[in-house]
């Protein structure tokens, strides 16, 4: 008889010969482990599970109004906590958006090559079967005007000039 080593607890067990691919034990923890991990995994790769969860959770919140500051009164250790845990978490993000700082354009970072950067360029995308896009790029040298960039999804950003 073949073993697995749980994927959660670590100890060797006898493999179910029904299941195939099994990584986790029958303990109730165990199996709560990997519920979590395909529903994490599940949020991440499929759109329309996310939304319906969000919609699900979103109708429960409206029909329990109150229920979560209630929760915060009854329990003030897992307040704390939490405020605890969120600072943690926006340090974690901060560091993460400062090693990517010295990635990041800056507003004059392409003042040297201004005049080169003028003119129509193809864009041609690296999948086939896709047309290439011509986009002219353009100086804006009046002072006077302010520029709004508008994007919306799977569309061309387009500068629309307005006075200040």
């Amino acid at each position: 008889m073949s073993t697995i080593v749980c994927a959660h607890c670590k100890e060797t067990v006898p493999a179910n010969p029904r299941s195939k691919g099994q990584r986790f034990c029958g303990k109730p923890a165990c199996q709560r482990a990997r519920k979590t991990a395909w529903e994490r995994q599940k949020i991440k790769t499929d759109p329309d599970y996310r939304a319906n969860r969000k919609e699900s959770q979103q109708t429960w919140v409206d029909k329990h109004p109150g229920y979560y500051k209630a929760y915060r009164k009854r329990n003030p250790k897992k307040v704390l906590q939490n405020r605890i845990r969120q600072k943690v978490r926006n340090r974690k993000r901060a560091k993460q958006s400062q090693q990517f700082e010295g990635e990041i354009a800056k507003m004059d970072a392409s003042e040297a090559m201004k005049d080169k950067l003028l003119g129509t360029f193809w864009l041609v995308p690296k999948i086939a079967k896709m047309d290439a896009l011509a986009v002219q790029i353009v100086e804006i040298t009046n002072p006077g005007l302010k520029n709004a960039v508008i994007a919306k999804k799977d569309t061309i950003a387009t500068v629309i000039k307005t006075p200040l």
